[in-house]
């Protein structure tokens, strides 16, 4: 049965992609942090149903939701940093929703420490900081930290 399983997440990923995979020992994969059964966004439902498949696929894999990530580089960091050098800054985001934070070096330790670590295999976890922050927040934060 582990063996069927496997076969059928090779398939369905090869036909995602649209050409064959590779065989790995192990993965560790991003994903969402909002990623649930009932979300409401339909991308979101179907992410959360991928993960389930590979989780239950039979390979080593871990999946990790990591909070709203940090770093210079960034498509969304860049975004409020230009935001926050601005005299008048817009945030998109408001006071909802809120979200922890991870830096990008703390998630690259997280993805290199699971991926060869059979006791993460098959689980999921949420990574980020313990601050909870809304949008405003860390627009304030990034600005205060720009000297803004």
């Amino acid at each position: 049965r582990r063996s069927s399983g496997r076969t059928h997440f090779k398939r369905s990923i090869c036909s995602v992609f649209r050409r064959p995979v590779l065989s790995v020992e192990s993965s560790s994969v991003l994903s969402h942090s909002a990623c649930r059964a009932h979300a409401p966004p339909e991308w979101l439902r179907e992410r959360w149903h991928i993960e389930q498949s590979l989780l239950k696929s039979g390979i080593d894999a871990t999946v990790l939701h990591p909070g709203y990530i940090v770093g210079v580089g960034g498509r969304g960091f860049d975004t409020i940093a230009s935001n926050a050098k601005k005299r008048l800054a817009i945030s998109l985001g408001g006071d909802f929703p809120k979200m922890r934070t991870i830096a990008i070096d703390d998630l690259v330790y997280y993805l290199v420490g699971t991926l060869n670590e059979p006791r993460t295999f098959g689980k999921s976890f949420y990574v980020g900081g313990d601050d909870v922050m809304s949008a405003n927040e860390l627009l304030d934060g990034t600005a205060d930290i720009l000297g803004r």
